[in-house]
């Protein structure tokens, strides 16, 4: 089995890579807001973009519940995907597919921490310029 897609729903992900994701997605979701602010660009046509980062926000939160070896559904819980950062996944392969840190699939989970760090702290800046230019 290979990496799986962003747009698919199937698979598991790692902690660094759901929080990476969901970094992204928040900031291009609120860049996307702040300009058509700004830019007087119509809500419609910012549209289509916001329902392709939603897309890819809900699909990492299921592929995470799939590493907890959970069902996607969970992530209907209010501010379950806050808690999706914490656990680690479950251990061997699971009804979702193999352990992306054991096995001949492994990836590395220290590789990604540095640059999760780094864009966990831009995010962090960018949030509290977006907080003190209003």
């Amino acid at each position: 089995m290979s990496t799986p897609s962003i747009f698919s729903f199937n698979g598991r992900i790692q902690r660094v890579d759901y929080l990476l994701t969901t970094a992204v997605v928040i900031d291009l979701l609120l860049v996307i807001n702040r300009s058509s602010d700004t830019a007087k660009i119509p809500s419609l046509l910012m549209l289509p973009v916001a329902i392709v980062l939603g897309w890819l926000g809900l699909a990492a939160a299921v592929k995470r519940c799939h590493d907890l070896g959970q069902s996607g559904f969970y992530v209907l819980i209010p501010l379950y995907g806050l808690w999706l950062i914490f656990p680690d996944g479950t251990p061997g392969e699971n009804e979702y597919g193999p352990n992306q840190k054991e096995g001949p699939h492994a990836v590395r989970d220290a590789s990604g921490f540095p640059l999760a760090m780094a864009i966990l702290i831009l995010s962090l800046g960018f949030w509290l310029k977006l907080a003190v230019s209003e």
